[in-house]
């Protein structure tokens, strides 16, 4: 069956989390999810606390519902991000590779999180390859209204390099301001962290907003490249005007009106 999920996702077991993990399972039932993929900092973080974490997640799951466990790793002085799925421990380390070991040992996933960081990129090179994917869609920090196509970009050249990478999509979401509608739609058998597991391994699934659907291997469907990439700049240089005017408004003290607000949280 093909369901649908929100990937990347942070709660309050996070340092910089706001919602729960109950608030949060309301919050993808009502948009119609079935799985919620967590990615929880590793900061401020202890074994202790994850196992709790995962006790907790399996007594919000049931056969239609998964809330999926995960770490989002840092390394290189906060550098490199590194997104695990999967794993029944946790690594207190800022060794990129021990990291990726570490969550290999598990028959864990590495994801790369926000890749287009050239910094990240330079120091991630030599380990590429125990990479599962790179995330092409990182929604706090593209926007939630359509991804940048160098991260696209990136991940074929990647592909065409041999590293068989997957493209993920997550909303690196920390609070109801972060929240953008960019789903993951994946094929399973029945729902549970196994079956996504394996089919996010296996690259059974795509990130879909509206008309925007990328799959696992990077490919834009529906739209040609070309027509993507002018969404892309008109989407850019709108969030760049409304930026701008958010600037002056501030300057000049003026406070739009309440709707102004939300329409621009849901676009941006």
């Amino acid at each position: 069956m093909k369901i649908t999920g929100l990937f990347h996702i942070h709660s309050n077991y996070s340092y910089d989390g706001e919602l729960s993990l109950k608030e949060i399972v309301l919050l993808a039932e009502k948009y119609n999810c079935k799985f919620v993929v967590l990615n929880e900092h590793i900061n401020k973080l202890t074994q202790e606390k994850y196992k709790e974490l995962l006790s907790y997640c399996q007594q919000l799951s049931n056969e239609n519902f998964c809330l999926m466990p995960g770490i989002e790793f840092t390394c290189c002085n906060n550098k490199v991000h590194i997104l695990a799925l999967g794993i029944k421990d946790i690594i207190f380390e800022d060794n990129t590779k021990k990291i990726l070991d570490f969550i290999k040992a598990q028959n864990g996933l590495a994801i790369l999180a926000h890749p287009y960081r050239k910094e990240a990129l330079n120091l991630i090179k030599e380990f590429m390859s125990k990479f599962e994917g790179i995330e092409v869609w990182n929604v706090r920090e593209d926007g939630k209204g359509i991804p940048k196509y160098k991260n696209i970009k990136l991940l074929k050249e990647l592909r065409s390099k041999g590293y068989s990478l997957l493209s993920f999509g997550g909303l690196d979401f920390h609070n109801l301001e972060d929240f953008g509608l960019v789903k993951t739609a994946i094929e399973v058998n029945s729902i549970t962290q196994n079956n996504l597991l394996k089919a996010f391994r296996e690259g059974n699934f795509y990130i879909k907003k509206g008309i925007f659907v990328i799959d696992s291997q990077g490919s834009i469907k529906y739209l040609g490249k070309y027509f993507y990439r002018f969404c892309r700049f008109f989407y850019a240089s709108f969030k760049n005007f409304a930026k701008f005017i958010e600037k002056i408004l501030k300057v000049l003290r003026i406070e739009p009106p309440a709707f102004i607000y939300k329409i621009v949280r849901k676009l941006f």
